[in-house]
Parts: C-alpha cells; sequence; structure tokens
C-alpha cells in the first residue's frame, strides 16, 4: 500500500474513533498508530466471528482430517519456532 492510501485509511479510522495517531516526539515523521476501546472491540467481535466460522466448518470434518490438520500445524509450529 501507498503511503497516501495508508494515511486515507487511518483518517477514515480516527473519524470512526476506532484509532488515534500519534507523532512520536522525537521523530516527526514517525507516526503511531493505536486502537482505541471501541477499535479494540471490533477487532476482537470479528476474530471471535471468524473462530465461530472455522470452528463449525472443521465440526463437520471426519476424525481422520482432523488428525491430518493437528499433524500439519505442528509442522507449521516448528517453521515458525525452529529448534535451537
Amino acid at each position: 500500500m501507498s503511503p497516501p492510501a495508508i494515511s486515507r485509511i487511518v483518517t477514515a479510522l480516527e473519524k470512526a474513533k476506532l484509532a488515534l495517531r500519534k507523532r512520536n516526539a522525537d521523530d516527526a515523521r514517525v507516526v503511531v498508530v493505536s486502537a482505541t476501546p471501541n477499535g479494540k472491540r471490533l477487532v476482537e467481535e470479528g476474530r471471535r466471528r471468524r473462530l465461530d466460522i472455522i470452528a463449525g466448518e472443521l465440526s463437520v470434518l471426519p476424525q481422520k482430517d482432523l488428525d491430518m490438520l493437528r499433524l500439519v500445524a505442528s509442522v507449521l509450529e516448528k517453521l515458525e519456532r525452529p529448534e535451537t
């Protein structure tokens, strides 16, 4: 995404009271964007809805497919956190 596009999105989030924008005191070129309590609640509600949908989809899978998904998930976790 381009900087102007990001700026427009953040401005819209600010107007909707979902985000706050704050300039860095040491470097005015740096802007920190954070979610407001309403923004955090909206993100959590969306996350909950997505998890409910996924859980519903998984609930109809046969046990062998669920076992395969567990195996794949464990392999992906190893890729994320390589053993030392």
